[in-house]
């Protein structure tokens, strides 16, 4: 099948936030009015709470403890096929952008892509340097100016200069890279994309991820008019500051952080209205398959978090999962049923009727493809957090006076249309009623030792071929111009 594909994963995107998933503010028109000639899937969940394993599990149709990737081990077993391999083997042109250090050649994240370009670069180059707001230096951080001076001497020293500026005064300068996620888009299928074969293209946009500062016109478009920019402007963005309690946040300024996210949310389906109205000008619209998903949610005050670290409730994991393409996907229909991200990948090969053996041993996901009956669709969905990101000694480190030792645990769950089960590696597990409960607030373990035994035996039976990654570590580290990167997006190392 002669079938281009687009998919574009948003980070940190809640479903409940968009407007096609009944949220009250109008954030989504341009994704919206997407739902209406496709598929939206009410109940899409991401198989991991941030963005490494949960891309990993996107592109090899896997659950985290079967590709293992997380805090320390990022990078994807070779032994693994990802969906850009296989798609390029299937002879697609295939392109990335992506606007994270996560998703990136520093993770080998580029692997099939015949262009992978990185937002952040004027000029794309291994030498990676950092911009003003990710990179700080002090007396003691001798170790990030080492890298520094290592990567200016590194290949071509003027465009490690053109890109060291672009990054630090240029890049950010309208918004948090959207803008320049679409540009490089648009150039690589007007430059690269020969049109003799079907293209795939993976587009990664940061917005809305921490911190939210929505550009300028579209910053007061969710905020009460009694806000005023002070107000606004002193609102803690520090998800740490607030997890370790070194400040404190009111309703208020909660309600002025999801303003602030919606504004974030309804920009960034601006940019993708831009890309839509790009192929359908080239002719390429009806002929692509368009996903739009998320690799996880985002936490803005429940459950006394912030961010998307820590917990596997549906704020991080019930994400926007929406495909178009005509003749395949009949459109305005909407299904119950739980499905998970990583039934993207055999989806896309369901499709194109691919019958690769070794590829579909690999694959834990279900198609989606409609057939006309439920049984393709899942009685319970499963998510993990192997590692703790950031670790509790880096917490204490920052935080010393705050115990960090209640993060220092993996979670698994499974949940089902009616129940969740969340298993900690500390003991501490969680049951929650969802029909009655769907907030996650009230912990009936202790009422409903039954429901949690069946719940703990089917997990874990699962989980047993599978060896145990939680305390799994490699000989990889980012380099501290990475690291710093990381630091500037909330990642404390």
């Amino acid at each position: 099948m002669n079938m281009n594909i687009l998919l574009i994963i948003l980070d940190a995107t809640r479903a409940d936030h968009l407007s096609c998933y009944g949220y009250n503010r109008n954030t989504s028109p341009v994704i919206d009015a997407i739902a209406r000639e496709g598929v939206l899937y009410e109940n899409a969940i991401s198989p991991a709470p941030w963005t490494l394993p949960a891309y990993s599990s996107i592109l090899t149709g896997m659950f985290p403890s079967k590709h293992r990737v997380n805090r320390h081990q990022p990078i994807l077993d070779g032994a693994y096929s990802t969906l850009p391999e296989i798609l390029r083997s299937s002879g697609y042109e295939v392109f990335g952008v992506s606007n994270t250090v996560w998703i990136s050649d520093a993770t080998q994240f580029n692997r099939g892509f015949h262009q992978f370009l990185k937002a952040w670069q004027y000029w794309q180059s291994d030498s990676d340097l950092n911009n003003k707001r990710m990179v700080t230096l002090s007396n003691q951080e001798v170790g990030v100016l080492k890298d520094i001076l290592k990567t200016f001497m590194k290949d071509n020293v003027f465009k490690n200069l053109i890109n060291a500026f672009y990054s630090a005064f240029l890049f950010q300068r309208r918004d948090d890279g959207a803008n320049r996620v679409n540009r490089l888009a648009k150039r690589l299928l007007n430059r690269y994309y020969s049109g003799k074969n079907p293209f795939f293209m993976m587009l990664h946009y940061l917005e809305p991820h921490l911190k939210y500062h929505p550009p300028g016109k579209y910053k007061s478009l969710f905020l009460d008019d009694d806000f005023n920019v002070h107000t606004i402007n002193k609102v803690n963005q520090n998800a740490w500051d607030y997890i370790c309690q070194k400040v404190q946040m009111s309703n208020v300024d909660f309600a002025i952080l999801r303003a602030l996210y919606d504004a974030e949310i309804f920009y960034v389906d601006s940019r993708i209205g831009e890309i839509v109205h790009f192929l359908k000008n080239n002719q390429l619209l009806d002929n692509t398959m368009l996903i739009i998903t998320a690799d996880h949610g985002e936490n803005i005050g429940e459950h006394n978090l912030m961010d998307h670290q820590y917990c596997l409730y549906d704020t991080l994991l019930k994400v926007p999962l929406i495909i178009r393409y005509p003749g395949v996907f009949p459109p305005g229909i909407r299904i119950q049923k739980q499905v998970q991200t990583l039934d993207i990948f055999p989806t896309i090969l369901d499709i194109l009727d691919a019958s690769e053996d070794m590829i579909f041993e690999q694959l834990q996901g279900e198609s989606l493809v409609p057939t006309g009956i439920d049984n393709r669709y899942r009685d319970f969905s499963l998510a993990e957090y192997l590692v703790p990101q950031p670790s509790s000694a880096a917490l204490k480190k920052r935080y010393p006076d705050f115990d960090a030792s209640q993060f220092d645990r993996a979670l698994k769950m499974i949940r089902t249309d009616e129940f969740k089960y969340i298993y900690a590696s500390d003991g501490r597990d969680e049951l929650y009623n969802l029909q009655e409960d769907p907030e996650e607030t009230h912990n009936i373990l202790s009422t409903h030792f039954i429901i949690k035994d069946k719940f703990k035996k089917d997990l874990l039976k699962w989980l047993e071929d599978f060896d145990d990654v939680e305390g799994d570590k490699i000989s990889f580290e980012f380099n501290n111009v990475a690291r710093k990167k990381l630091e500037g997006l909330g990642y404390l190392q």
